[in-house]
């Protein structure tokens, strides 16, 4: 059998990218989110102006006064449909 991390690999060779070991498939996949991030802050910043200033370079967001690391934040989709912010809970284990 097959371990995941080398079938991983195996799609990625045929697409032409380099092998990866998990710590950089992690850290691609917390790159893509924080993009991601990004992009949906952009949007509000536009939308709510003046609620929401988000520094890129800092990656630092301003939420209605109260400064917020990007990274600290997570964005979660309500069974409504609506979306909110909150402080994203940091395991160590």
């Amino acid at each position: 059998m097959i371990n995941k991390l080398t079938e991983i690999n195996h799609q990625r060779s045929k697409g032409g990218l380099k092998k990866l070991t998990w710590k950089e498939i992690i850290n691609e996949v917390r790159d893509y989110e924080k993009q991601a991030m990004m992009k949906i802050l952009e949007r509000l910043e536009f939308e709510f102006q003046g609620e929401i200033i988000l520094n890129r370079l800092g990656e630092v967001v301003l939420i209605k006064g109260k400064a917020y690391k990007v990274s600290d934040l997570e964005y979660i989709i309500k069974k409504s449909g609506g979306g909110v912010y909150c402080l994203a809970f940091k395991n160590t284990f």
